[in-house]
């Protein structure tokens, strides 16, 4: 992640989590 100390970490209210995700990846969460 590049030496930054916060990775971006999202947890769902159904349990999964992604972390650094990318556009498609929350595009494809939200839809």
């Amino acid at each position: 992640n590049g030496g930054m100390q916060s990775v971006p970490t999202i947890v769902f209210p159904d349990g999964s989590i992604l972390v650094e995700p990318g556009p498609r990846e929350l595009a494809a969460k939200f839809s």
